[in-house]
């Protein structure tokens, strides 16, 4: 196996950390930093990686147990690689680069069936490894190649594996024995070696063979090139055949095109102009033929409609009986009224009788009734007289006058010719007596039309935003409310993702003014020191090192250098005080490691909410360029008209008012239709 990479995605001091191994060759990777740069922590990742995470780890004083994340790509022999990823978990803790579970078994031949204590021991040598291989040494007592050994390959107790071995080779083979394995193989080895003799050839036999073999290899190529080229050939054919009707399909095409001549090329709006158009042109044939069987319906009424002659003949008699039966209806209905104003109205009469002839009761007042009828009678003919008088004066002077025009009637008729048939006039005569007085009928339906059109213009104005004629708006090219619809969808669609964005992006500046607030909060809390101070620091140790190691094992005199590492103490104890120092700010680094993993993971969040509040911003300028283009294609619909358009909410309700009038101005051009056959009569 080979490890091609290791991924530290979220792992003791590492986030998002990778580690290339990919080289061409075969070779030796060396990894080398300063105290607490992370070495030992890689090694637990990889570890990890491949055995998983042990149930206790020191690597969370960054990320939680739920965060902790790595990954990494392995090679085996033949050259297969596995990328895949494990986070702390009990199960299902192997992933995909998708994140999804993979099975222990796709990694399984890839790890060879070495154990994780191996492993350690072989080729994850830690400090405590080599203080303990140390120790072995020591417990050892002479047996030095053993234990060098021993220390070299990381095994402890060499003896015991020892005594194991030997064990274990003499389950394997004994000299004496049937069962061992490697007994049992050679006994196998030997069988076969005898079945191989029985079944293997002479050097001639296998010759001939061999001659025989090659002519029917040869034959064979001789076959199978004949075949390749009548394959080739059957091809050529079958191609000409399939393209024999596509040639005669291109010529035809050709023709056509060039009768048909120059292309015209259709806007780039064409399909959504046809679909409405076709949209219309169905809607307006289902209503022409919903119309034509509502036609056919009155026609077939009409036709099942009987008239009865006797029963028109006393058209008068029936009208005059419903407006009788009309004012019974009332009276039935204003009975109850009545009776009470009766009763009221008798009450009142008994206290005003009382008054006048308190010698006469209420029910005796119907002997007082001849003399109040002959006043009345009087009363009321008096004024009857004198119109009567007048009326009779006036109806001599119509007669004198009906004479004079019946004598001038009667010489004219004297001229005109004799009627041979009156029957027919008289039934157009009756028609126009029932129909009523025509000349009326005309001035009303005049007026009615003359109002209709006063109460459309005013309508129309009322309206607003296109200016123009009653005449004019029969004529005038309308969108469909499909269209609009559509439009009002599409700023609906705008508004709302603008309305979401600028929703995520107060919450994004307010998140933004909190981790603001609470990186300075950390930042005057009171100072941590950071790694380049710790660096600096162990770069003053390992230089006072030097020193002290020039002077007690090199035996060399102090020098310039050595005077100036620290003035004011000796050397041992300027080398301590920085050893102590150093020590420190590592031991201040790790107490603080909570503080400065906030630190950096507000920096980290700081940075994300920039991005996210630029990505927020660029999507507002993508709908406004949206809504630009969306203005312009809405104004485009309207231009035509000579309209300024509003919102399609506005418009929608707009068109449905200019529809309802255009409906009015259509019945009134129906009456003045209906109007001009009767005038020119």
């Amino acid at each position: 196996m080979k490890l091609k990479r290791l991924e530290m995605k979220a792992f003791g001091p590492f986030t998002d950390r990778i580690l290339e191994f990919d080289s061409q060759g075969s070779g030796l990777h060396i990894i080398y930093g300063q105290n607490e740069a992370g070495k030992s922590s890689s090694l637990r990742a990889l570890k990890a990686l491949l055995y998983g995470f042990p149930m206790q780890t020191p690597d969370n004083f960054i990320h939680s147990y739920d965060q902790l994340l790595v990954g990494g790509c392995i090679e085996n022999e033949s050259g297969k690689e596995f990328y895949f990823q494990r986070r702390k978990k009990k199960q299902g803790d192997i992933l995909d680069a998708a994140g999804n579970p993979v099975r222990p078994e796709e990694l399984a031949p890839f790890l060879r069936s070495v154990e994780p204590e191996i492993f350690e021991s072989l080729y994850g040598i830690d400090h405590a490894g080599l203080v303990k291989g140390g120790e072995d040494i020591l417990a050892s007592k002479g047996e030095v190649g053993q234990a060098l050994f021993a220390a070299a390959s990381g095994v402890s107790s060499l003896g015991e594996v020892a005594e194991k071995l030997e064990q274990e080779a003499a389950d394997l083979f004994k000299s004496a024995g049937q069962l061992p394995e490697i007994n049992k193989a050679i006994k196998r080895y030997k069988e076969l070696q005898s079945s191989v003799k029985e079944i293997s050839l002479s050097t001639k036999e296998w010759k001939d063979h061999r001659k025989a073999l090659e002519s029917e290899l040869a034959a064979r190529g001789k076959l199978e090139q004949k075949r390749n080229h009548k394959n080739l050939e059957w091809h050529r054919l079958e191609r000409l055949r399939q393209a024999v009707p596509e040639l005669a399909s291109l010529a035809l095409l050709q023709e056509q095109l060039r009768i048909t001549g120059e292309i015209v090329h259709l806007p780039s709006d064409f399909a959504e102009r046809f679909h409405l158009v076709s949209q219309g042109i169905r809607e307006a044939g289902q209503n022409l033929q919903r119309e034509n069987e509502r036609l056919v319906q009155l026609v077939g009424q009409r036709q099942n409609i009987s008239l009865n002659q006797e029963l028109l003949s006393q058209a008068e008699v029936v009208d005059d009986f419903h407006q009788r039966l009309g004012e019974y209806r009332k009276g039935q209905k204003d009975r109850p009224v009545r009776e009470g104003m009766r009763i009221s109205l008798r009450q009142e009469a008994g206290a005003l009788l009382e008054q006048v002839r308190p010698d006469v009761a209420l029910k005796d007042v119907e002997s007082l009734r001849p003399v109040l009828a002959k006043k009345r009678t009087v009363q009321a003919l008096s004024p009857q007289y004198a119109a009567i008088r007048e009326q009779l004066v006036t109806a001599e002077k119509r007669i004198k006058t009906g004479r004079q025009e019946q004598v001038e009637i009667e010489g004219k008729l004297a001229v005109l010719p004799e009627l041979k048939d009156h029957k027919r006039l008289q039934q157009v005569i009756k028609l126009a007596q029932k129909a009523g007085d025509i000349d009326t009928l005309l001035a009303k339906g005049s007026a009615d039309v003359d109002l209709g059109k006063r109460v459309c213009l005013t309508d129309l104005n009322q309206i607003g935003l296109w200016l123009g004629d009653l005449s004019a708006l029969m004529e005038l090219a309308l969108p469909l409310s499909v269209t609009l619809d559509q439009f009002e969808k599409d700023y609906s669609l705008i508004a709302d993702k603008k309305r979401e964005i600028l929703q995520d992006r107060d919450k994004n500046v307010k998140d933004l003014k909190y981790a603001l607030a609470e990186a300075k909060k950390m930042e005057y809390a009171y100072e941590v020191p950071t790694e380049q101070e710790l660096a600096k620091s162990r770069d003053k140790r390992q230089e006072g090192w030097k020193i002290v190691r020039q002077q007690w094992l090199d035996k060399i005199e102090p020098t310039d250098e050595a005077r100036k590492y620290h003035p004011d103490l000796p050397l041992a104890d300027a080398y301590e005080y920085h050893v102590e120092q150093a020590d420190s700010i590592a031991d201040r680094l790790r107490r603080e490691a909570d503080r400065v993993a906030k630190t950096a993971a507000l920096r980290v969040q700081i940075e994300e909410l920039h991005e996210a509040l630029a990505e927020s911003d660029r999507k507002l300028a993508e709908l406004e360029q949206q809504g630009q283009g969306l203005d312009e294609r809405w104004k485009l619909v309207w231009e035509h008209l000579g309209i300024h358009p509003r919102t399609p909410k506005e418009m929608i309700a707009w068109l449905a008012k200019m529809e309802k009038l255009r409906f009015q101005v259509a019945e009134i051009r129906k009456k003045e239709q209906e109007l001009e056959p009767s005038v020119s009569m």
